[in-house]
């Protein structure tokens, strides 16, 4: 059992019960099932001395003919992977697969591998400074987060709409480790991440500019259910609070 994007490590056991060494007389091809590839990386190895191959996200695992198992068998080791939660995704060489000189294996060999649901996104929010003078700039900072091993993809746009009388900065000065386009236009009530944008493992962040000419506390919150993706929408709101203020003066 494995969470979406993690690796588990395929063994293949060949068994050769005679005294002498048998020899593969055609490939044998182990046809991974549906929703599984070939890690990409695919740490191919065991004890086998022939040749083994396997292409990082491709779907088969080769021992070529003319490979030995000698007695006593041999085992091939891989990585393979699943972003798709669910299963069991079963994997199974036939009867008949690992064809020798010494015949063929008799009956099926099977193998199953459960993926995890994946773990809901999650957001928060900061501004760099929480109290700055009137017509001052703020950067707001909304970290996106994913805890599972794979990336995932926005299913629509995310929008945080600032309060009213709270603006993107006239210099939005956009910073971000997110792929896709940051919408933040200066004089806009709205930052917007768009639907199709990547959510990549462990999370990202966007930061703009914010400003205001008006003197009040604001408080930006981006509610529930706002972050769509492939792996769900956020549970939990978060919000943060700006406080615009009026530096007096003395002489």
């Amino acid at each position: 059992t494995i969470n979406p994007g993690q690796t588990s490590t395929l063994t293949i056991g060949l068994g050769n019960a005679n005294a002498g060494a048998a020899t593969l007389t055609a490939d044998l091809v182990d046809s991974l099932p549906a929703n599984v590839t070939v890690a990409a990386t695919p740490n191919i190895g065991g004890t086998c001395t022939g040749t083994t191959s396997a292409s990082a996200g491709g779907s088969t695992v080769t021992y070529a003919s003319g490979g030995p198992v000698p007695p006593g068998g041999r085992k091939i080791t891989g990585d393979a992977t699943s972003t798709v939660s669910g299963g069991p995704w079963t994997n199974t060489i036939a009867a008949g697969a690992l064809q020798t000189n010494a015949g063929d294996n008799g009956a099926d060999a099977s193998a199953k591998l459960f993926v995890n649901p994946p773990q809901p996104p999650s957001i928060s929010k900061s501004f760099s400074a929480s109290v700055i003078p009137k017509s001052g700039t703020s950067t707001l900072s909304i970290s996106l987060g994913n805890g599972n091993l794979a990336a995932t993809t926005l299913t629509s746009d995310l929008v945080d709409t600032l309060p009213s009388g709270l603006i993107v900065a006239a210099v939005p000065n956009v910073q971000k480790n997110c792929s896709g386009t940051v919408t933040a236009t200066a004089g806009a009530g709205t930052i917007t991440y768009p639907s199709g944008a990547t959510l990549p493992a462990g999370g990202c962040s966007i930061n703009v500019d914010v400003t205001s000419a008006t003197p009040a506390t604001y408080t930006n919150t981006i509610g529930a259910g706002s972050l769509a993706t492939g792996y769900g929408n956020n549970a939990v709101s978060t919000s943060a609070d700006l406080s615009m203020i009026v530096v007096g003066v003395s002489i």
